[in-house]
C-alpha cells in the first residue's frame, strides 16, 4: 500500500505575496510569487538560464520573479490589463520622479469635488495632461484598481456580480484616498523593486 507524504514546502502559508511589485493590482487567479521564484531556483540548469518564457503571462509574476534574477524574459498575454500590469510591474521607475509626480497629483486632487465617476475622470485627466509619459503606466495600474473598486460591483469576486440596492444607496467610496493608497502602496513596492538591479531585458507582447 502507498504510504503518502506531506511535503509542505510549497504551501507558502506564512510568505509575503506583496513584496516587491507583486502588491501593485488585484489579479484572478495571481501565481504565488514563492512559487515562481522556487521553480526558477529548483530547476534552472546549472549554467544558468538566458531566458524565461511566459505565454500567459496574467499579472507578470514570473516576470518580476525573472528580473529580480537576472533572467532575460518576455511575457505573453491577450488581456491588455495583463500587458499593462506586467509591464509596469517589470519597470524601474525613478523613484524620486515617481514621487514628485504624486504629489504633484494630489495638490490637483483636492481642489476638486465631484461624485465618484467624475472623480476618477479627473484623476485619468491628471494622468494624461500633466504626468510625463514615461510614468503615465505608473499611475494607470493604480487607477484601474480603484476604478472597480469604487464601482457597484461586488469587490473580491471575479465575475461582475451588482451590489443590492440598499447597499448602493450607503455606497460612497473616497475616490481620492483610495487612489493614493493604491499609489502609495505601489511606490513602497516599486522602491524594494529598484533595490535589486540586475541587468537583463523584459518583453511584454
Amino acid at each position: 500500500m502507498y504510504k503518502r507524504t506531506i511535503d509542505n514546502r510549497w504551501s507558502f502559508k506564512d510568505a509575503d505575496t506583496k513584496e516587491f511589485t507583486h502588491c501593485y493590482h488585484a489579479y484572478p487567479a495571481m501565481m504565488i510569487p514563492q512559487v515562481a521564484r522556487a521553480l526558477i531556483e529548483e530547476y534552472r540548469p546549472e549554467d544558468g538560464v538566458e531566458l524565461l518564457f511566459d505565454p500567459y503571462m496574467g499579472s507578470g509574476t514570473s516576470l518580476v520573479e525573472a528580473s529580480i534574477k537576472g533572467i532575460n524574459a518576455i511575457g505573453t498575454d491577450l488581456n491588455p490589463l495583463a500587458r499593462l500590469m506586467s509591464h509596469v510591474k517589470t519597470t524601474h521607475y525613478d523613484l524620486s520622479c515617481i514621487r514628485d509626480t504624486f504629489s504633484m497629483m494630489q495638490v490637483l486632487f483636492f481642489e476638486y469635488s465631484e461624485d465618484s465617476l467624475l472623480r476618477l475622470s479627473y484623476i485619468y485627466q491628471v494622468i494624461n495632461e500633466c504626468v510625463a509619459l514615461d510614468f503615465a503606466d505608473f499611475f494607470k495600474v493604480p487607477l484601474s484598481e480603484t476604478v472597480r473598486e469604487v464601482s457597484f460591483t461586488r469587490n473580491g469576486e471575479f465575475k461582475r456580480f451588482r451590489m443590492k440596492e440598499e447597499k448602493i444607496k450607503d455606497f460612497k467610496p473616497d475616490v481620492f484616498r483610495l487612489f493614493e493608497e493604491k499609489v502609495i502602496r505601489n511606490i513602497n513596492g516599486l522602491e524594494e523593486f529598484n533595490s535589486i538591479k540586475y541587468p537583463c531585458n523584459i518583453g511584454i507582447y
